[in-house]
This record gives structure tokens, sequence and C-alpha cells, in this order.
């Protein structure tokens, strides 16, 4: 009887590597293919397109949200409730975020919506149901403050929820596009633009920018002892560019701009000076923060305890907040608490009901509770990459 031909342990060996590679290969591709395909449907919908059956083709048009577009600007209409038009800078980081997905910051937005709702059940006497909204197409009095609106989309998303806005831009050229974005929408009524950066006190600045994210933009006090900029470097001044700042921002875009304490735009726009302190009829709904590392600067230029919003968001950005705003992290911090916040890194905190010890869910209500989360969450990340930041949502206690 013929015997089977035997084969050789080296060729097995090599046939189970080979199998192996094979699937950790397709393991790999699979796992790197679903999330291409959650983050980048844009590209995917061009790659993928000749593929694509004429329904679903159709389906992925509706993902473009471009309707107009311009050699610098492009304008595009959100996916929110209700959706509004807004316009962007063809060539930035943000404008493919947005492209893309019809909205910017979900997480972010998904919170100014929770708390537009809130905000106007306790308006209308806790009513649920419409929107208190009066004759001119605002809201009953209340209002959101968003410091370092940029172009200006989740000032936008606040005026559509039914709230009326006060929004602070420094940028000449990201504040008129947040102008031109109004003006599309006929909501000059309802938004205040002020062209100013907010500070703890009057002052002159001038603003620091990325070259290809228009959101990067650091200010710098022109009036301050101790400079922001590394003066160490002997080469020539160049004063279009400076050194000594983090992730490249070197390109000055603005000089001599006006910082102001957000309080002074309080008074102005939503409690006039001659109505003393007499706030009733008023509800101060949301601050937003978004300044670069400049965050405790801006808090600190309005009176938290007479002008008490009911919640603020902001970024807390490490890194930005040592270089930029020249400031220990972890002052921001204690600084909300001492306002009577109580903040959390997710905003699932506000919407359901959770206990203050999940895990998953940081509910930072106390010194401790900060302390070790910043000692056990933050350091350690920031210690392996200086680029973490996170959105932080708080509310008044």
């Amino acid at each position: 009887m013929k015997r089977p031909t035997q084969v050789s342990r080296p060729f097995r060996r090599r046939n189970l590597f080979v199998v192996s590679v094979t699937l950790a290969i397709t393991c790999f591709s699979l796992k790197n293919f679903i999330y291409w395909k959650e983050t980048y449907p844009t590209l995917r919908t061009t790659l993928l397109w000749p593929l694509l059956s004429q329904e679903n083709q159709e389906t992925a048009s509706e993902e473009m949200t471009t309707t107009t577009t311009t050699n610098e600007m492009t304008m595009v209409v959100s996916k929110t409730n209700p959706p509004f038009k807004f316009w962007l800078f063809l060539h930035d980081k943000m404008t493919n975020v947005i492209q893309t997905t019809g909205v910017y910051e979900r997480q972010e937005t998904e919170f100014i919506e929770y708390v537009a709702n809130q905000c106007q059940r306790h308006a209308n006497g806790g009513e649920s149901g419409e929107r208190g909204m009066t004759d001119d197409g605002g809201s009953q009095s209340v209002w959101a403050v968003d410091i370092g609106a940029n172009v200006g989309f989740h000032s936008l998303h606040m005026v559509g929820l039914g709230m009326k806005v006060v929004a602070l831009e420094p940028s000449p050229d990201t504040s008129s596009l947040l102008q031109k974005s109004i003006d599309e929408n006929e909501w000059s009524q309802r938004i205040h633009v002020v062209h100013a950066a907010a500070s703890y006190r009057f002052g002159r600045g001038r603003l620091i920018r990325h070259h290809s994210s228009s959101g990067m933009t650091i200010l710098q006090r022109m009036d301050d002892e101790e400079d922001i900029i590394d003066d160490d470097d002997d080469r020539e001044e160049d004063p279009n560019h400076v050194t000594g700042l983090p992730f490249g921002v070197d390109e000055v875009i603005a000089e001599n701009i006006s910082l102001i304490p957000v309080e002074s735009s309080i008074e102005t726009f939503i409690l006039p000076v001659e109505e003393g302190d007499d706030k009733r009829g008023v509800k101060l709904c949301l601050l937003k923060v978004d300044v670069e590392g400049h965050e405790l600067h801006a808090l600190s230029g309005v009176n938290l305890e007479r002008y008490e919003f009911q919640f603020i968001t902001f970024e807390f950005f490490p890194e930005l907040l040592v270089k930029a705003g020249k400031i220990e992290p972890y002052d921001l911090l204690l600084y909300m608490l001492r306002m009577g916040y109580e903040c959390t890194t997710h905003p699932m905190y506000f919407f359901e009901t959770m206990t203050p010890d999940d895990n998953t869910n940081y509910v930072l209500s106390s010194t401790d509770k900060m302390k070790h989360w910043y000692d056990e969450t933050v350091v350690p990340r920031y210690q392996q990459d200086s680029g973490f930041h996170i959105n932080l949502y708080c509310r008044l206690r």
C-alpha cells in the first residue's frame, strides 16, 4: 500500500504563520474600515461611489451639506433641528468636519440642545411643549453668551433653539463670517456680535493663529508684564510670526484687538445698566467658553455670583492653559467649584439619572472628586500627549 506523502514540519509551520498573518491583517483592516466608515463618510463615499447602488448613492449624496461655494467661502446647512445656514472658510480643518457631518462637536451640540430645552421650560413656568417665542422671533428672554464664537456654529444653533445670544469673537475674519451667517438667516434681532476678546479687565491684544485652522487662534495681551512669546531666539524678529507657542501657532493675524470683561457685554445687551440689579424676566441660561487657554481669564471677567448662568461649558486644554493662559490647569477647575458649579466630562450625566459614583461619567462636585479626576486622568494623559484636551459641562448647584 502506498503511504501518503508526509508534510514536513517547517512547511506546516510556514502555512500556520501565513494563516495567522492573514487573519491578523483581515481583522486590522476590518477594524480600521469600520472606523473609517464612521469618521470619514465623505472620503468613503468618494472612493466607493462606483460600487454603491443607486439608492445608496442618493443616501450618500444627502450626507454632503454644501449648498453654495465661492473662491474663499462655502455655505452649508446644518443637520440640527431646526437646521440653519452658515458660512465657512473653504480651506479650513473645521470646514471638513462640518461638511462631512452637518454638525460641529456633536457632544457639545447635544448639550446645547438639552440646556436650551431646560431653560425654555423653566422660563415658561416649568411647562413643556412649544418654546416661548416673542413676536420678533426671539425667545422669552432666555440668554446665552458664547465666548470665542469663531464662525458661530454653536451661536447660531443656540438662536435656532430659541435663545437670544451675545457672541464674542475678536478675529476680524471669523467675526465677519459669523455676521454673514446671521444675515443669511435674518437673525440680526436675536444675536449680537461683539468684536472683542474676553478677559478679566480692559486692554489690548493681538491674535496668533495656526495656518490651517481658524479654531486654533491664541490671544496675547499686549499690556502683560510677562510675554507669552519665547524671546530667547536670536533670529531676526518677524512682525508677522512669533515663536514659543505650542502646536505650530505662529502667524499674527490681528493687532490691537480690544479686550473686555464679559460683564460689560451682559450689561450692554442683556441687563442694561439703567435697570440696575433688576433681573426679572431674564434667564441667564448658558455660558460657553472656548478661548484657547484663556478660559479662566474670560470667566474672571464676569461676576458669576451676581450673573448666575445655569449652565457653563468650556474647553479644558492643559497645554494651552499653561503656555497661553499662564495658569495652572487645576486652578480653572477649582474656580468652577468656588463659583458653585458641578462639572462632568460627559453631558449624559445631565440627560439621565446617574449616580455620582458612576466611573464612566465623572461628576466633579467636590474638591476631592475634582482632585482625584485631575490626578488620575488629566495628569497621565497630559504627560503622554500635550495635545490632550476635553470639554467640561457644568451646572449650577
